[in-house]
């Protein structure tokens, strides 16, 4: 090569490299991210959060994204209370093709409870939490019902491959082509790994976004959900009936809704061909996305089999829920799927390429800020509580003052075991008396709904009977076999109506014996319990609040009230007046 021309060339790189040192680094920020040159790429908040909505939980990320999480609330009356749900699939149509998958995923009862509270949520979330919660009837904490809304918090999407890489590659990050679809291929250990990598710098560079008990230093942490906080949360959690929570494969949707907008999924969509970026479908009421569909998900609890309704002892290998995009059946698709996954196979951790997480917030359960309530509320549930004069009626308080009068360490051991003995008792009684107060009270509220609706078929029939009176009496003659006929089933329901009402002043009766501060906080538990926008929701309301007016107005005690007293606060006076007519007709 000529020597003028080597010299040229070698003049050209420096000029080159000379431009190239004057070009100024581009920092990494939420604001700006650099990226690698392809317009296709996507963007921090299709990465991070590209659904944003009203009460979205945001925690700061390593390479300026963010990882999205929402509340779930739990009513309850305390830290020792909690929801009793119906998880897992109710029949064997619903579970999987094969006889395995049918008697592993029998329906099981679970409790569900959460550890915070409103008060626990760190000022760095900002307001909108905390108003987002408290404008939501359903989350149903008030001083009149005696509940508190605790909560815990959930990943609102699946993590990103661009979350995962932010946290486990070491380096600047920088974003590449599909980081906003799940991460997959990542073991069950390999998830549980960027939990505690995650956690661990939060804490050392935001430690204030982390819920915290000043005692424990900061004692919350990231984990994956388990199992019963995942199916809750599918399900709807607290924004839809117990109901609902219970009997559908899916959340509410609308009528004729296009499930393809819902779950990613091929019995939906079969011209999928891998999975695709987070939140783009519809959320459910929590404004989760991809809770079915997708990726499919693993959880913190490992899988136990079911017997008798409740889960067994034996602990094998992790949980698989949600389904994924591969899914070419809807059973696939079902929220109380519980797919057991070894941890490992073929001499290496497990991993899929359809298989990824979402994450949760975990917290000690006993830290030392709370520990005063938490024994308050033990000894509460501990001692007598529908006794009318409690002091009295403590077996505990009686055996504390024998124990004061015994000398012998050994009788005093053992006077001290059956004072132990009788607080478990006692609790156990309180639990007892509040489920039997709940459920009558759910009994007389469908009576109340008994009597509502056979007193509108009578109205109908009224109607019928009217407009065949008002017909010639040659047409009447005619169709007097058609009259005797609706009179019969006005009758039928008529009686319908007076048993109904019969079995509704006899729960009046009984609980007028009961305390009537606990059964208004049991009405108002319930009101929680069917807050919700649907039909069925909004008549049960409107019975419990009649119940509410009688239990309070102590209308069980009147033994002088008549039917037509009773009645006029359960129908409108205009169906009251036609009824009344047939009330005492013999047919």
């Amino acid at each position: 090569m000529p020597d003028a021309v080597r010299c040229c060339r070698c003049s050209l790189a420096l000029l080159l490299a000379g431009c190239f040192l004057l070009i100024p680094a581009v920092p990494v920020s939420s604001a700006a991210l650099r990226l690698t040159g392809k317009s296709e790429l996507p963007s921090v908040q299709k990465i991070s959060n590209p659904s944003p909505a009203e009460g979205d939980i945001i925690l700061p990320m390593p390479g300026g994204l963010q990882m999205v999480l929402r509340a779930v609330c739990v009513p309850a009356r305390g830290y020792f209370d909690d929801v009793q749900q119906p998880f897992g699939v109710a029949a064997q149509a619903d579970s999987g093709n094969t006889i395995f998958e049918a008697w592993a995923e029998r329906r099981y009862t679970a409790s569900v409870n959460a550890p915070f509270e409103l008060s626990d949520i760190p000022p760095s979330w900002g307001q909108s939490v905390q108003g987002w919660l408290q404008a939501d009837p359903a989350s149903g904490a008030s001083a009149s019902n005696g509940l508190r809304s605790f909560l815990y918090f959930i990943g609102k999407y699946e993590v990103s491959q661009g979350q995962w890489r932010a946290v486990m590659e070491e380096g600047t990050f920088r974003i590449k082509a599909g980081d906003d679809k799940p991460v997959s291929n990542v073991s069950w250990f390999e998830a549980l790994e960027f939990t505690r990598r995650y956690s661990e710098w939060l804490m050392q560079n935001h430690p204030a976004y982390l819920p915290y008990f000043q005692q424990e230093r900061r004692s919350s942490y990231l984990r994956l959900p388990t199992e019963a906080e995942w199916e809750y949360a599918a399900r709807g959690g607290h924004r839809v009936s117990a109901v609902e929570r219970e009997r559908t494969r899916l959340h509410p949707v609308p009528d004729n809704a296009n499930m393809s907008e819902y779950i990613i999924a091929a019995q939906y969509d079969a011209s999928l061909t891998s999975m695709a970026a987070i939140g783009s479908r519809k959320a459910n009421p929590l404004f989760l996305h991809d809770m079915l569909g997708n990726c499919a998900e693993m959880v913190q609890t490992p899988f136990q089999l079911v017997s008798a309704g409740h889960l067994m002892g034996n602990q094998g290998g992790f949980v698989i829920k949600g389904g994924s995009w591969r899914a070419f059946s809807e059973n696939s698709l079902h929220p109380g799927r519980r797919i057991e996954a070894a941890y490992y196979t073929d001499g290496a951790a497990q991993r899929r390429d359809d298989l990824g997480f979402r994450i949760s917030i975990g917290t000690i359960l006993t830290p030392k800020d709370k520990q005063e309530t938490l024994q308050h509320e033990w000894e509460e549930r501990r001692s007598p509580q529908a006794a009318q004069d409690a002091p009295k009626q403590d077996v505990r308080i009686l055996i504390r003052e024998v124990v004061r009068e015994v000398e012998s360490p050994i009788l005093r051991q053992r006077l001290a075991e059956a004072e132990e003995v009788a607080a478990r008792y006692h609790e156990q009684v309180n639990v007892n008396e509040e489920r039997m107060m709940r459920e009558m009270l759910l009994g007389a509220a469908f009576s109340l709904e008994t009597i509502a609706n056979y007193a509108s078929r009578c109205y109908q029939l009224i109607k019928l009977m009217e407009a065949f009176q008002a017909l010639s009496p040659e047409e009447q003659r005619a169709s007097e076999h058609k009259t005797d006929k609706m009179r019969h089933e006005i009758s039928g329901f008529v009686k319908g109506i007076q048993g109904a009402l019969y079995y509704y002043r006899n729960m009046l009766r009984s609980a007028s014996q009961m305390d009537t501060g606990r059964m208004l906080q049991q009405i108002e538990a319930l009101h929680v319990q069917f807050s919700h926008d649907d039909g069925f929701s909004r008549s049960m309301g409107r019975r419990l609040a009649v119940l509410q007016k009688h239990i309070a107005g102590s209308y069980g005690l009147a033994a002088q009230r008549t039917d037509r007293q009773d009645l006029q606060d359960m129908l409108p006076d205009w169906l009251l007046q036609r009824l009344m007519a047939y009330w005492n007709v013999k047919t």
